[in-house]
């Protein structure tokens, strides 16, 4: 369906671009002539009016070419992404990834929605299994799908509550800048960490951490006579929570875990459309 529409699309746009590529000719001979018949005795607003009304339709010309252009590649990227996208929903595991945990483990993904992460205006998809968590780690696993220049990109992350009782987190987004970062809290304590992540060329890759560092030997007041870090630098708790609301423009992520998402079918007519 979209592909058929981008052959008219690229077909518009090159039909214009040769009926477009006459007009320029035409306005060099007007001019031309314009100062011809000025130099013979003619009138010379008459000769100008026409040199400014050709200059005019040329610009509008132009700027129609570029519009088509650019509707070309938009309807290009739309059509990968949804192939990609597509083919992966009806087979995810003829696809290879770097699991987290048992990778040997199969999840029923079964969850579908698509997101704009790295604002380029072409979606990304993220993946989730709506009805079980890992066995192996108690966590809730999404696989996070990008359509770049060398294929498809699969991310698997994971958040939740792990088995182990060790972590707590929640993933968040950030739409139109490339963010992704983890909210947590560890045992026995209920420490607060954050982790933050980077979409690169579809790929999410790890940028730093900071965690609060309780003191054990302070009994009950661990918490009060602990360390605040950023990666291995020792920070205040105002210096903490200031640079986490710069890197996540103010805590105003979107959770993995409250996005509405799409089954099977619903997904697929969405691609479709």
């Amino acid at each position: 369906m979209y592909k058929k529409g981008l052959v008219t699309i690229i077909g518009l746009s090159l039909g214009m671009a040769a009926v477009f590529g006459g007009c320029g000719k035409s306005e060099k001979t007007v001019e031309v002539e314009a100062v011809d018949k000025a130099e013979t005795g003619m009138v010379d607003g008459t000769a100008k009016e026409t040199i400014d009304i050709t200059e005019t339709t040329t610009e509008a010309t132009t700027e129609t070419i570029s519009i088509t252009e650019k509707t070309s590649e938009l309807s290009t990227e739309k059509a990968v992404d949804v192939t990609a996208f597509a083919d992966f929903i009806s087979d995810p595991y003829s696809y290879e990834w770097e699991k987290i945990g048992n990778p040997e483990q199969v999840f029923n993904w079964d969850g579908y929605q698509l997101i704009e992460l790295d604002g380029d205006d072409s979606p990304e998809m993220i993946v989730t299994s709506l009805n079980e968590c890992s066995p192996t780690d108690g966590l809730q696993h999404y696989l996070v799908l990008d359509n770049t220049d060398s294929g498809l990109v699969i991310n698997e992350m994971a958040d939740g509550v792990a088995s182990a009782g060790g972590y707590r987190g929640t993933l968040y987004y950030l739409p139109n800048s490339s963010v992704i970062y983890d909210m947590s809290i560890s045992a026995p304590y209920g420490a607060p960490g954050f982790t933050l992540y980077k979409s690169e060329n579809g790929k999410i890759e790890y940028k730093e951490s900071a965690f609060f560092d309780p003191n054990p030997e302070a009994g009950e007041e661990a918490l009060e006579q602990g360390q605040w870090y950023w990666g291995s630098n020792v920070v205040t708790q105002e210096e903490y929570d200031s640079k986490i609301d710069e890197f996540t423009d103010s805590q105003s992520g979107i959770a993995f875990n409250e996005i509405q998402y799409m089954d099977k079918d619903s997904m697929m007519k969405e691609l479709n459309k």
